[in-house]
């Protein structure tokens, strides 16, 4: 059973960071490239972008990130809902919420996956 969880665990991204926009096109981009330059690769950290029925340019920005990026396209139902429609599409331990407006520093990853195993013991 332990050899199973370490496979596991070995083919599991460490960082899942959900993304959720609702007419942000003016900013979304910056803030996929600043998740995506934090130094992890596609196998570490997986990005779910959840479009909260955006009617702005937010599709054609996030279509320039595919396949990187997994794109959840939804109606409109708020904040909320679209981190409830993207939770269920990540496959990292704990999620990391990410807003479309936001920039990240370095390492933001990593501060997020040593407060997850703090809280696990």
């Amino acid at each position: 059973m332990r050899q199973a969880y370490r496979d596991e665990a070995m083919t599991k991204p460490i960082v899942s960071a959900l993304i959720d926009t609702y007419n942000q096109g003016r900013y979304v981009e910056q803030a996929l490239v600043s998740v995506m330059e934090q130094g992890l690769s596609p196998s570490e950290l997986e990005i779910v972008v959840v479009d909260d029925g955006s009617t702005d340019n937010t599709p054609a920005i996030i279509q320039k990130f595919l396949p990187r990026v997994r794109y959840i396209r939804k109606k409109n139902g708020g904040q909320a809902s679209a981190f409830n429609a993207a939770i269920p599409e990540t496959h990292a331990r704990g999620p990391g919420y990410v807003r479309a407006e936001s920039r990240h520093r370095r390492r933001w990853p990593w501060a997020l996956r040593g407060s997850r195993r703090r809280s696990t013991r």
